[in-house]
C-alpha cells in the first residue's frame, strides 16, 4: 500500500514538474533587424498568467495594455488584435498615443447579442480613431465571412475604410496565375493572404506577371517585397525596380563581417558559449548592422552558430 502511494506521489511530482518546466517563461532573443528597422505588424493578445478569454469575467486593465504597447512600439509599427471585449476595446486609444497602427479584430460567433456588441464597438472605434485603425478584421466561419463582407461594404461608406474578405484558399484564381508563372504555391498563397491582403486593394488589379518575377527572386529583402506589394496594382509597375534588392548570402563575403562582429563582442560570445543561446539574436543583429542590412539573416544565423560552436 505504502509503495503504491509512494509511486503515485512520485508520478504526480514528475508530471507536475514537467508541466511547470514546459510552461516556464522563455526569454525572447534579440531581433536580427537593424536598430532603425521594425517588424511590419505583430499579433497581439494581452492575456497574461491566469487571464483567459474563456472566462467572460476576464478584464485587461489599461495599465497592462499600456505596458505592453510601450514595449511593442520599439519593435513594430502595428498590432493585430482579435476582439473588442475583455478590455481590448482600449487598445486603439492607447496605440494611438504610441504611434502604432491597429488591425482591429472582432470575433463573431453563434451568439447574436455578442456579435452585435462586437460589430458596434469595432465600427465605433474605427470612426473614433481613423488615423490609427488600419483595418477591421473579422474572424467567423467562411460562409459568415462572405455575408459579413457584403454587409460591411455598406458600413464602409460611413467609415472610410476599405473592406476585404480573406479566408483559406482565398482568391484561388490569382494564386493559380502566380503559380503558373513559376512561383512556389506556398509563397503565392502566403503573399495573397497576408502581404497583399493588408493593403486592402483589389487583387484583380495586380500585375501578376511582374509580381511573379518579384516573388521568384531568391533572398529578396523584406523592404523590397513590401514596396513591390504596395506598387503591384499601380500603372507602370516594373519588377526590375525591386528584384535587384537581394540579401547577401555568399559565405566568403559574409565571413569577414561575422569575424569582426565576434571580435568586437567577446562578452556576448562568452555568454553564448556558456549556454545562453538567446544572445545569438543580438549577434545576428550586429552582423546585419555591419552589412547595412544586406546580409541574409538565415545564412548569418547558421554561420554564427558554426563559428561559435567551433
Amino acid at each position: 500500500m505504502r509503495l503504491g502511494l509512494a509511486c503515485l506521489a512520485l508520478s504526480v511530482a514528475v508530471i507536475g514538474g514537467t508541466w511547470a518546466w514546459l510552461g516556464a517563461p522563455v526569454p525572447m532573443p534579440q531581433s536580427p533587424l537593424l536598430a532603425s528597422e521594425k517588424l511590419y505588424c505583430l499579433s497581439y493578445a494581452p492575456f497574461r498568467g491566469g487571464q483567459t478569454p474563456l472566462d467572460l469575467a476576464t478584464h485587461i486593465s489599461a495599465a497592462q495594455i499600456e505596458d505592453d504597447l510601450s514595449r511593442l512600439a520599439k519593435i513594430t509599427d502595428c498590432v493585430r488584435t482579435y476582439s473588442v471585449d475583455f478590455g481590448l476595446d482600449q487598445i486603439a486609444g492607447i496605440a494611438a498615443r504610441h504611434g502604432l497602427k491597429v488591425m482591429q479584430g472582432l470575433w463573431l460567433s453563434s451568439h447574436a447579442d455578442r456579435n452585435r456588441e462586437q460589430i458596434e464597438t469595432a465600427v465605433a472605434l474605427a470612426n473614433r480613431y481613423p488615423g490609427t485603425i488600419r483595418a477591421l478584421v473579422v474572424a467567423p466561419t467562411r460562409e459568415l465571412a462572405v455575408q459579413i463582407h457584403k454587409d460591411a461594404a455598406v458600413l464602409g461608406k460611413h467609415t472610410g475604410l476599405k473592406m476585404a474578405v480573406v479566408f483559406g484558399g482565398t482568391d484561388y484564381e490569382k494564386q493559380r496565375q502566380i503559380v503558373a508563372d513559376g512561383v512556389d504555391a506556398r509563397v503565392a498563397a502566403n503573399w495573397v493572404m497576408n502581404d497583399f491582403a493588408a493593403t486592402g486593394e483589389d487583387t484583380a488589379a495586380v500585375n501578376v506577371t511582374e509580381m511573379a518575377l518579384v516573388l521568384k527572386t531568391p533572398s529578396l529583402t523584406r523592404d523590397a517585397l513590401a514596396a513591390a506589394t504596395a506598387a503591384s496594382t499601380k500603372a507602370g509597375f516594373d519588377a526590375a525596380a525591386y528584384t535587384s534588392q537581394t540579401s547577401v548570402s555568399d559565405e566568403a563575403e559574409l565571413g569577414p563581417a561575422i569575424d569582426r562582429v565576434l571580435a568586437a563582442n567577446a562578452d556576448q560570445v562568452a555568454t553564448y558559449r556558456g549556454g545562453k543561446e538567446g544572445v545569438l539574436g543580438f549577434l545576428v543583429g550586429q552582423v546585419m548592422k555591419e552589412t547595412q542590412g544586406k546580409a541574409d539573416p538565415k545564412v548569418v544565423n547558421r554561420l554564427l552558430r558554426e563559428k561559435l560552436q567551433a
